[in-house]
């Protein structure tokens, strides 16, 4: 990497894992809640106390499919999506948190850069596309950093 190369974090990682850490432990919780309600009675309000019980493998699955979902709707709205990003004259490096990896990619195979709004107020992605088809999408920033990004990635392309 070119030592002239400007690093921008687009979200800090510290935060990133403690939201992910944090998400992942409601819904365990929550897929826990539904394991305890669906297999024990007991420990439902009086009016759902006459339902039966469901197995306590099927409530498991239950319960671990509520989770699953809750936590990967988390990550697909939050935190999948680049974080940092390296511009050098050459070349664009992208950072990814899980699994910690980066994508190099050349600036000459850059085909659009742009910035798309995101979910949330004040939220958006960049959006880098290149002329082979693939697209990489940063996790949801504000727009002012998505844009000097923006702005250092279309210069002298």
């Amino acid at each position: 990497m070119d030592p002239a190369a400007t690093t921008t974090s687009l979200r800090d990682e510290v935060a990133l894992l403690g939201a992910s850490a944090f998400f992942l432990a409601i819904a365990c919780l929550l897929g826990f809640v539904v394991y305890r309600l669906l297999s024990r009675p007991a420990d439902r309000r009086p009016g759902f106390r006459t339902w039966g019980a469901w197995r306590k493998g099927t409530s498991a699955l239950a319960g671990a499919a509520l989770a699953a979902a809750v936590f990967t709707a988390f990550v697909a709205t939050s935190i999948a999506g680049f974080h940092r990003v390296v511009v050098s004259d050459s070349e664009v490096l992208l950072g990814y948190m899980p699994p910690f990896d980066g994508v190099s990619l050349r600036r000459t195979d850059l085909k659009q850069v742009r910035c798309e709004p995101g979910i949330g107020a004040g939220a958006s992605r960049l959006v880098i596309e290149t002329r082979d088809g693939s697209r990489y999408e940063s996790v949801p920033a504000r727009i002012d950093v998505l844009k000097a990004v923006h702005a250092q990635i279309a210069r002298d392309r």
